[in-house]
């Protein structure tokens, strides 16, 4: 019975410890499923904000290119518009993540850089569930394994230099 006690104790613990954790950021991340500071763009709403992120104040502001850095949570730019907001909370599917890339999908793009050195990026069709290596303006090279890169979404074109550069997902290896 000990254990048992024990293993409850432990449990009620860890659920006390995420509350706090969610208290500290703005309840609009929770609500859009994001984190604070993680960039991410509108798909399918007229006016192309870019990457936005949602700052500590709770407000989703622009990213400015020159400003991209990886974790930096300051207020980087201008605000989004309400409706702007009012989309993204009826049109959650809308959400773009910028993927975050595995070591080994890291690997995979520098085998690929190696092999094709024409290539710029990697896309995935829209129509169809496949992944296309290409080069400058879109020309196809080679069509390549769709679960290679399982971030790369659906209409997603991502360059093999972000790739290979990019931090790697460290819950996924």
């Amino acid at each position: 019975m000990a254990e048992y006690k024990s293993w409850a104790e432990r449990l009620e613990s860890s659920v006390k410890h995420e509350e706090k954790d969610n208290m500290d950021k703005p309840r609009i991340c929770e609500v859009l499923g994001v984190e604070v500071g993680e960039p991410f763009s509108i798909d399918g709403y007229p006016t192309n904000y870019g990457l936005v992120q949602v700052c500590e104040d709770g407000k989703i502001r622009r990213r400015r290119p020159d400003e991209v850095r990886e974790g930096t949570l300051q207020e980087v730019g201008c605000k989004i518009g309400a409706n702007a907001l009012y989309y993204l909370l009826n049109h959650p599917n809308c959400i773009i993540r910028e993927p975050i890339f595995t070591k080994q999908e890291m690997v995979y793009a520098k085998i690929i850089h190696v092999l094709f050195p024409e290539a710029t990026h990697i896309k995935r069709l829209r129509s169809v569930d496949t992944l296309v290596i290409a080069g400058e303006r879109d020309r196809w090279i080679t069509g390549i394994e769709s679960s290679l890169f399982p971030e790369i979404k659906s209409g997603q074109a991502v360059k093999l230099d972000e790739i290979i550069a990019g931090e790697t997902n460290e819950r996924w290896g």
